[in-house]
This record gives structure tokens, C-alpha cells and sequence, in this order.
């Protein structure tokens, strides 16, 4: 996925370095995560996977402090449900 795509998604318009490079971290460990749970990897044609990194990629930008507010514990409804498509549904490879 392309870091241009995430921060899309994300809505972020700054260029730091040290943001871009987080951000690029954090999309190769969503794509290892989602790979890893489902047993599903990642194709031309697979919005859901997509979507199911930019998610993840979200909840980790957003909950990235060590002390938060928000319960980062739990992943969002929608990325759970993204999950368990992708790893139960045959047309995922």
C-alpha cells in the first residue's frame, strides 16, 4: 500500500519525515497483522484487505500514545468485521 493512500485515508496533508516514516512502518506491520490473522494476503483486486489495513493503520495512528483517553485494548467494530471476512470468505486468497 502507498503511503500517498494512507495519508488519504488518514486525511493528513503534512510531509515530516518522521511522520512518513512512522506511517510507513505502521503500513507494513498492518499488512503482516491482517496477513497473519487471516491467512489471506494481499492481491490486485482486494479492497477488503485494503480497507482492512487503512483501518488498522487508523486505530494505531490514533491510539499510538503509551496513556489514552480512549480504550485502545479492543479493536474497532469495523476492522473486527473486516477480519473475519477476509479470513472466512473463499474469494480471498
Amino acid at each position: 500500500m502507498e503511503l500517498s493512500e494512507v495519508k488519504q485515508y488518514l486525511r493528513l496533508e503534512s510531509s515530516y519525515v518522521a511522520e512518513d516514516t512512522e506511517l510507513e512502518n505502521l503500513i507494513s506491520a498492518a499488512e503482516k497483522y491482517i496477513r497473519d490473522v487471516t491467512g489471506k494476503g494481499l492481491t490486485d483486486e482486494n479492497k477488503v484487505f485494503d480497507l482492512a489495513v487503512k483501518t488498522l493503520i487508523a486505530h494505531w495512528y490514533e491510539n499510538r500514545n503509551a496513556v489514552s483517553d480512549k480504550s485502545a485494548v479492543n479493536l474497532p467494530f469495523t476492522l473486527d468485521c473486516l477480519i473475519k471476512v477476509l479470513a472466512l470468505c473463499s474469494d480471498y486468497q
